[in-house]
């Protein structure tokens, strides 16, 4: 019989218990380890999360206006605030993150470009009215004609081209040209203004520009731009014949 097979008892006891020794040696370990792996995934979470947060922050600053504002009045559009501001519209349209074709309602707020200089009175007149007293008798009470602006074709070429974005502005002029030989006060029993839009027919969505009357059609910055959201609303040259 082998030496070898036939280990003292002493010998048996003393390998179990270094074995056990081992266990308790090494659980500690894989129990710290186990911790330490938790709060690595921790970490990785909570550095994913701060990343996303940065990431949306840059849009909540553009949305925000970081020089001064324009408050908009009832009939006023993108070209024509560019205008009172001495500013490009483009120059306008990209402080505010915007196209030619968003829509801007009276009482909103719009960013000016730094190099933008405000009108004088920016804010809203007054809606209080007064009545004014009664002329004398003896002197004959006359009508107050108010006399509207007129634009020379080129004008009114130049304002369909400012809100009308690059790759329409030649067809859309073109258009103006067939129906109104870009002649703002153009009008019939039926459209008015450059594009000839037909009151009667598009008020309910024209309501949502602040388009209440024809007679704001015949503003060719109104027309231009109730013409472009027809534009958009159709899908293409349909108003016009295509």
């Amino acid at each position: 019989m082998n030496v070898f097979d036939e280990a003292p008892e002493q010998e048996r006891d003393f390998w179990a218990e270094a074995d056990h020794a081992r266990q308790r040696t090494t659980d500690p370990f894989i129990g710290r380890l186990a911790v330490l792996v938790v709060v690595g995934v921790v970490a990785l979470v909570l550095v994913w999360a701060t990343r996303a947060v940065a990431a949306e922050a840059p849009a909540t600053k553009a949305s925000a206006c970081s020089g001064a504002t324009y408050t908009v009045r009832s009939g006023d559009s993108w070209v024509g605030i560019a205008k009172r501001v001495k500013v490009t519209t483009r120059q306008l349209l990209r402080a505010n993150n915007a196209t030619a074709k968003t829509v801007i309602h009276p009482g909103g707020a719009v960013c000016l470009p730094a190099k933008a200089k405000a009108p004088a009175a920016n804010a809203a007149p007054s809606k209080t009215v007064t009545t004014a007293p009664a002329p004398p008798k003896s002197v004959p009470v006359t009508t107050q004609v108010v006399q509207v602006r007129t634009y020379t074709p080129a004008e009114a070429e130049e304002i369909i081209r400012a809100v009308w974005p690059d790759d329409l502005e030649d067809k859309a002029v073109a258009i103006a040209k067939r129906e109104s030989n870009l002649r703002p006060t153009a009008k019939n029993w039926c459209c008015s203004g450059l594009f000839q839009i037909y009151y009667n027919v598009h008020a309910k969505w024209l309501g949502t520009i602040d388009v209440t009357s024809a007679g704001q059609l015949l503003d060719p910055l109104v027309n231009a731009n109730a013409a472009y959201q027809l534009y958009v609303r159709a899908g293409g040259w349909g108003p016009w014949g295509g």
